[in-house]
């Protein structure tokens, strides 16, 4: 079945910058998989595609030469190469030839080299090897939206602003439900119960999104946020009952049609220094969408780099558009440091650099590599008066 075309070539303005949710990382290796959190970009003009046929070849036939395992580790022209391997199956034009088990736990004895390595794959797991197995479901179709952005500026001080709107046409969208966290509330909720439906709505070409929030605790209600263009955060400031489908069985088919939401904000008009004021101000969201899941086999590099660009309102990520490609394959060069001694004030960090690297022909074929330690070196906490 032929679906609208999402560009190989389309391109992105990236910022690198610290993650606002970091992806895969740990306190060992905190860079990893970091990215902007305030860029924004748009897709070019042209054809675009969701989801695809594998590249050319189909699934890879490396995938022969996986075999069982979790993990293997080889040496390629004298470079560690740490790879996600499994037992290759007969996918057809799937986009992969395996899905990538879950990272296992790593020994807190190992080599800094290992630990890296393992940072570097749980990153890719949560940008590639989740939606591989399922775990996050994905949809294609139809979408336009609105909101009143005009009338929740301060346009004294900045002049008018148009509304926010994505034109009717195909969008991709991704839907998580897992237990609540804290942040699932605003303000923070520190007694989380329940779970948590998130449903965040891409236009194409990728330029805005909205997202659909559902509380377990809250039946009826649906959080809904302001669109919001790629890579920033969004505000999840109007809400309606009764509005939207139920996320939390993530069924197969989601439609709703003008889907409107309201809430009440605050907006502080004119100059702080001599008649600024508070207005409260009531703001709107309309959207429309209707989608169909998509099989994990159909999912390409570039859907998901779609994707992973906001999972959440405040889940921003544009580590996969980042990577560069060359042939069969793109990478994406990254680092981290480790503490190996000095005091708490004054620790001794030792900083590294790594590659991780994904196959286009067989995207449950990645990893990292290049493995290489920097300098230690002192870096003393400024002492706080």
């Amino acid at each position: 079945m032929l679906r609208p075309l999402l560009h190989a070539g389309w391109a992105f303005a990236v910022l690198l910058a610290p993650l606002v949710v970091g992806c895969g990382s740990s306190s060992q290796a905190s860079s990893i998989g970091s990215a902007g959190t305030d860029a924004t970009a748009s897709g070019n003009a042209g054809a675009y595609t969701v989801g695809g046929s594998a590249s050319s070849g189909g699934a890879s036939a490396a995938g022969g030469n996986h075999q069982g395992g979790a993990q293997d580790t080889v040496n390629q022209g004298g470079a560690q190469d740490t790879v996600n391997q499994g037992g290759a199956q007969d996918g057809g034009a799937c986009s992969f030839s395996s899905a990538p088990p879950v990272p296992a736990d790593l020994d807190p004895s190992a080599s800094f080299e290992a630990k890296a390595s393992a940072a570097g794959l749980r990153t890719l797991d949560v940008l590639i090897g989740r939606y591989l197995r399922g775990e996050v479901v994905v949809y294609a179709g139809t979408t336009k939206a609105q909101d009143n952005r005009s009338a929740l500026v301060n346009s004294e001080v900045y002049g008018p602003r148009p509304d926010s709107a994505i034109a009717p046409g195909p969008a991709l969208a991704l839907l998580q439900v897992r237990p609540a966290l804290d942040r699932d509330w605003d303000p923070s909720n520190p007694t989380p119960t329940g779970t948590t439906a998130t449903l965040v709505v891409h236009g194409l070409p990728p330029d805005q999104h909205f997202i659909l929030r559902q509380h377990s605790i809250d039946p009826g209600q649906t959080e809904v946020s302001l669109l919001s263009p790629v890579s920033t955060t969004a505000s999840m400031a109007t809400s309606c009952m009764g509005c939207a489908p139920d996320l939390m069985g993530k069924p197969a088919k989601l439609a709703f049609t003008d889907l409107t939401a309201t809430g009440q904000v605050t907006v502080f008009m004119g100059y702080a220094a001599s008649d600024g004021h508070d207005v409260d101000v009531t703001a709107q969201v309309k959207a429309s969408a209707d989608l169909t899941q998509l099989p994990a086999c159909s999912l390409t590099f570039d859907d998901l780099a779609v994707l992973d660009s906001a999972t959440g309102p405040n889940e921003i990520d544009n580590t996969l558009q980042a990577f560069q490609k060359n042939g069969h394959e793109t990478t994406y060069a990254t680092g981290g440091s480790f503490t190996v001694g000095g005091t708490a004030m004054c620790p001794l960090v030792q900083p590294y650099t790594i590659q991780l690297y994904v196959d286009l022909d067989d995207l449950g074929h990645y990893g990292t590599r290049n493995f290489v330690a920097g300098t230690a070196a002192v870096t003393c906490v400024p002492a706080t008066p």
